[in-house]
């Protein structure tokens, strides 16, 4: 396929990470000390374009670290940024909205390391703002109760016409069961276990609603994508996983 992929979920930056080991956190912050490491698997595995954002920074430290990621990306057109925030936090509707203005494409959330509840009213402020500015959402789940998909969808249930992005389809033992009718919800294929699971996203959310995601540099982007490109899916519904259903998630230009 060529250039003709776009990588959902990826993190750059040096910010201090809210979590991980201090050997983990290390190489991590070394890889996004620019964007060479990204560029590098990139070009190796065809990624024309990759979605990008800070590591799941502290809180207080959310506008030192988009602001890196903006500098990282200047002059760079193959690399997407979102905004990554705390929505509980009073500046963060007021951010969003600068950041969107400023060139960002989008919202990235990580509730559990955080630790909120994504549904809960004191996210409201925040997810509003998005939802007039009709970006999608990437929101984190699984690793932990804040995780779970039962808080997305009351989300997508309060915010019918948000465009939701789960992140990682992980053995979330839910999600085929509670997703499905939530026509705004969409999954990133990062952290799944198998090539089948990917065709099981396909056959029950539909082949609209899947997207692919690395979630790099804490994940390896060739595996992540073989696992696309060896499920059981028609050569049609892979280029939608791989590049269109992102693409229109973006209101980027589709091919002819």
């Amino acid at each position: 396929m060529g250039k003709e992929i776009l990588d959902f979920h990826n993190h750059i930056g040096t910010q201090k990470a809210a979590t991980y080991e201090e050997e983990g956190e290390g190489r991590m912050r070394e890889f996004g000390r620019s964007t060479k490491g990204l560029q590098v698997y990139m070009e190796k595995y065809g990624i024309g374009e990759a979605v990008v954002f800070p590591l799941p920074m502290l809180s207080h430290k959310q506008k030192e670290a988009n602001e890196e990621v903006m500098k990282l990306v200047e002059s760079k057109s193959e690399l997407i940024p979102f905004v990554y925030l705390d929505p509980r936090l009073d500046e963060s509707p007021d951010l969003l909205e600068e950041y969107v203005n400023r060139g960002c494409k989008g919202l990235k959330l990580h509730p559990v390391c955080h630790g909120y509840v994504i549904s809960h009213g004191m996210c409201s402020p925040t997810l509003e703002v998005a939802n007039s500015l009709e970006i999608p959402v990437l929101i984190h789940t699984g690793w932990g109760e804040y995780g779970e998909i039962r808080f997305i969808k009351e989300l997508a249930k309060n915010f019918k016409h948000l465009k939701i992005v789960i992140g990682h389809l992980i053995e979330h033992q839910d999600i085929f069961v509670m997703i499905p009718e939530l026509e705004n919800v969409s999954v990133d294929t990062s952290y799944a276990t198998h090539p089948r699971r990917i065709a099981q996203a396909v056959n029950k959310l539909g082949p609209d609603r899947v997207i692919f995601g690395s979630d790099m540099p804490l994940t390896h982007p060739g595996f992540e994508l073989y696992k696309v490109m060896e499920a059981p899916i028609s050569d049609d519904n892979k280029e939608k996983v791989l590049w269109g259903n992102g693409q229109r998630l973006l209101k980027r230009k589709t091919r002819t």
